[in-house]
């Protein structure tokens, strides 16, 4: 039974129980909702960080969530793979994932990122840059990473998604 139909219970029944056995239950309800309300709080907090990438000298900012479900590897070198959004990848190669491929320039720093999950499996593009910060505005390491491009998603507010182990090992 859940906590809802007890109070509609109570209320429907109110004029049968006495006015403090009401507000006993009403108060009991209020600090359970109260306290669990504070306990899922903390588990669901969002957790950001900021980003720059340097990639033939070109440098671009982002601010990205931090995403434990990302465990997207790059296959060659095993190192991990942020996904970032198709405007921010034209910014750093001047290209979009549609082009990209057609770029002879940039085909030889071109990865390819597999990537299998409930939905299907995808295809995704990827640069690897000459560097990779990540951590707050004012501070930041230096990352060894691969930049993806996601063409389907505009990620809310952020600009990609960054792999938890990139955070965890900043920190």
């Amino acid at each position: 039974v859940e906590i809802g139909q007890i109070l509609i219970i109570v209320i429907t029944q109110a004029k049968k129980i006495p006015f403090y056995v009401f507000a006993t239950v009403v108060i009991l309800c209020a600090v359970t909702a109260y306290i669990t309300g504070r306990i899922f709080a903390k588990s669901a907090d969002i957790k950001d960080a900021y980003l720059t990438v340097i990639f033939e000298e070109k440098k671009v900012d982002m601010h990205v969530l931090i995403d434990s479900g990302n465990l997207l590897h790059e296959p060659l070198s095993g190192a991990p793979v942020i996904l970032i959004k198709n405007e921010k990848f034209r910014k750093l190669t001047g290209c979009t994932s549609k082009t990209l491929l057609e770029n002879e320039r940039l085909l030889s720093k071109t990865r390819f990122i597999p990537a299998h999950s409930a939905g299907g499996d995808a295809m995704f593009y990827g640069i690897v840059p000459e560097q990779v910060y990540i951590g707050t505005k004012k501070e930041k390491v230096p990352m060894k990473a691969v930049i993806a491009v996601c063409d389907n998603t505009d990620f809310a507010q952020f600009d990609g998604v960054v792999p938890l182990c990139l955070y965890e090992i900043k920190n």
